[in-house]
């Protein structure tokens, strides 16, 4: 019996059904034992001995040499001439005995399913032996006499436990599996409404199952290895159905009941949609114990959550590039031993609110919810819990538990989303054709990324070449920060021409030139960077201030 009683309920559930089928293959057995039809035995026994004579010493004849000589070819093949049948027909139901007793007795048994035929057969090799083996007494001084000849075939059956035990065994081995199937089938999802309807959480969006890929690229989320095939249009679906339910900065918690549900595939494709629809998105991964967001945006765990729990880094020195922009990916950090109390202690919730007023969603990947505690911590503290559930893999208990179990830290809260729902189910797959794929529609900054705030927290930049192409004095008032004292003069008619020539340079065509376009390939993303500390990003401002003089001044040398 196992830790959670499987057996046991199995027993209590079905134990009838288990006796039932081995209670009717056991009948079945004994039926037919009844319904075979018997076999027919026929006995005949020669004896041998040596012949006595004045000139020789008598020598006492073998018995393995008589019983070869009673099964040698000299005389079955003259026994299957005698009786017209083959000689592989003959020895099929014979069987030759050799006892020993002053000389060596042979018996020799013949079983049929016809009686004249047992006793006929068994008569016929008798006979020959003892002919054949008086035929040879001049040359090795033996004789053998018939002494009983066949006996009237006697009807035989098999034992009835032959019959009753292979049928117990095999009903009662039928009753557990057919038993286990039934309450596995009993145990299963029935589609999309029957989650619905246990577990009384509303289901987002179905996922479908993704084949594993391989090659480069492998890892990434299929959003940006396959944007434009129908797991892709699945996750922008999900994005769609989730984008009303953000209300401002929000934090989406991706939860799920087992390990190999997908929960970190659908919270890494998860953050990329709402992503390339313009958001800010920080990805955690939270899953301390068993992480995986870092093999999928190949970054390093040498920094990332638990170091920002413990103090070790800051935020801005452990946030990584997420491939695409408006994306930012924290690690779960360096391997330690109590990783999973550090999310308990209070410091991640300082973090999430620090987050979300530096960004629109913070994206977290939870541990299992039923393996260990730390993922209802973080439901408590999250506005919206997204339970991933795998329609093949997991039961209806389970599933009932985990959405009971998130009911209860954060009511109202709970959506569903189902991998791999088939069709009949309610399953919705997408069918998208290549290279047709509907683009996201990108919110304010289309190709800025708007993560500046989170890259130098203590310094103010100045706007970044890209975003703010050309230097005029309209642009210039828009960083009030610092450049304010050196932009109050700026109303002056001087400022005028500079502006109408400002258009003549045409830098917009540079802002289209970077489109924001998803990775095919690990190749493709870039190198993960480090948001270090503020003296990096004081040599970034220095050298976005450089180029913005330089683009200023090539104007005016014209």
């Amino acid at each position: 019996m196992t830790t959670d009683g499987r057996p046991a309920r199995l027993l209590r559930g079905y134990g009838w059904w288990i006796i039932l089928v081995t209670v009717l293959l056991t009948a079945g057995a004994y039926a037919l034992s009844r319904l075979e039809k018997p076999a027919y035995r026929s006995t005949a026994t020669a004896v041998t001995s040596p012949r006595l004579s004045p000139d020789t010493i008598p020598v006492a004849a073998n018995p393995g040499t008589e019983r070869e000589i009673a099964r040698s070819g000299n005389v079955l093949k003259t026994v299957s001439g005698q009786l017209g049948i083959g000689q592989d027909v003959l020895t099929r139901g014979l069987k030759v005995e050799a006892v020993e007793g002053g000389g060596a007795a042979i018996v020799f048994t013949y079983d049929n399913r016809n009686a004249t035929v047992a006793q006929q057969r068994a008569q016929a090799v008798a006979a020959e032996y003892v002919r054949y083996r008086n035929s040879s007494i001049a040359q090795y001084g033996i004789a053998a006499s018939l002494v009983s000849p066949a006996s009237r075939a006697e009807e035989r059956h098999r034992p009835l436990w032959v019959y009753l035990a292979p049928g117990a065994a095999l009903g009662l081995l039928l009753g557990l599996l057919s038993a286990l199937w039934l309450a596995r089938r009993r145990d299963r999802l029935g589609g999309r409404e029957h989650f619905e309807r246990v577990t009384g959480v509303p289901v987002l969006a179905t996922i479908p199952r993704a084949r594993r890929s391989h090659g480069p690229g492998a890892p990434l989320p299929v959003l940006l290895r396959s944007p434009d095939s129908a797991d892709a249009e699945s996750y922008r679906y999900l994005r769609a159905r989730l984008g009303p339910r953000l209300q401002g900065p929000s934090t989406v918690l991706v939860a799920g009941g087992r390990d190999g549900e997908g929960r970190s595939t659908t919270a890494a494709n998860l953050a990329v949609a709402l992503a390339q629809a313009g958001r800010r998105v920080v990805l955690i991964d939270t899953d301390v114990r068993h992480p995986a967001l870092h093999l999928m945006f190949d970054l390093s765990r040498d920094r990332g959550l638990t170091n920002v729990l413990t103090g070790e880094h800051s935020l801005a020195e452990t946030l990584a590039a997420g491939a695409i922009v408006n994306l930012r990916v924290l690690a779960a950090g360096a391997d330690r031993d109590g990783s999973g109390d550090l999310l308990a202690a209070g410091g991640l919730t300082g973090l999430l609110h620090e987050l979300k007023t530096q960004c629109d969603v913070v994206v977290l990947d939870s541990p299992a919810l039923l393996s260990v505690s730390d993922g209802l911590g973080l439901a408590a503290h999250s506005d919206h819990v997204l339970l991933v559930t795998d329609y093949r893999r997991t039961t209806r208990a389970a599933a009932v538990r985990a959405a009971a179990e998130l009911e209860q830290v954060a009511p109202g809260r709970v959506a569903a989303v189902l991998i791999g729902v088939p069709e009949r189910d309610g399953g919705l797959t997408p069918r998208t054709r290549a290279g047709r794929a509907p683009a996201p529609a990108p919110i304010h900054h289309p190709v800025a990324d708007r993560f500046d705030v989170l890259e130098g927290p203590s310094v103010a930049l100045p706007p970044h070449p890209i975003a703010a192409p050309a230097p005029s004095p309209a642009p210039a008032a828009a960083p009030a920060p610092s450049p304010a004292p050196a932009a109050a003069p700026a109303p002056s008619p001087a400022p005028a021409p500079a502006s109408a020539a400002a258009p003549e340079p045409e830098p917009e065509p540079v802002a289209k030139t970077p489109k924001a376009r998803p990775a095919r390939a690990k190749a493709a993303i870039p190198k993960p960077r480090v948001y270090s500390s503020a003296a990096a990003a004081e040599a970034e401002a220095r050298v976005q201030a450089k180029a913005a003089a330089e683009a200023e001044d090539a104007p005016a040398e014209k």
